[in-house]
């Protein structure tokens, strides 16, 4: 692969992968109903987080597949796993695409 070639993740694989937070970003969860914060230390930019991408975020420790991950979280909000898969697939792409975490 040539330097700066995009490689795409099909959607079975990227389910099958195992994101890991990067040192680059700082998270802090936020208190009774607060949202939580998550900074991009590289660039400044923060995130603020509701409590369904707090718990995403710590469900992310490098050991557990996103299809796993959309589990703990169907059974966490008690919703359906197809809707569950597609917001956790969807907010993890979003975490990579802004540099916060890399799969494995």
């Amino acid at each position: 692969m040539k330097k700066g070639e995009k490689t795409l993740i099909s959607r079975r694989n990227f389910l099958e992968s195992k994101p890991i937070p990067l040192t680059r970003s700082l998270f802090k969860e936020g208190q009774g109903n607060r949202e939580g914060v998550l900074v991009n230390i590289k660039n400044g930019v923060y995130y603020t987080m509701n409590h369904s991408a707090q718990k995403i975020w710590q469900f992310m420790d490098g050991k557990v597949h996103v299809s796993e991950i959309a589990r703990r979280v169907a059974k966490t909000y008690d919703i359906a796993p197809a809707k569950a898969v597609r917001n956790v697939e969807k907010y993890v792409r979003v975490l990579l695409k802004e540099g916060l975490i890399k799969m494995k």
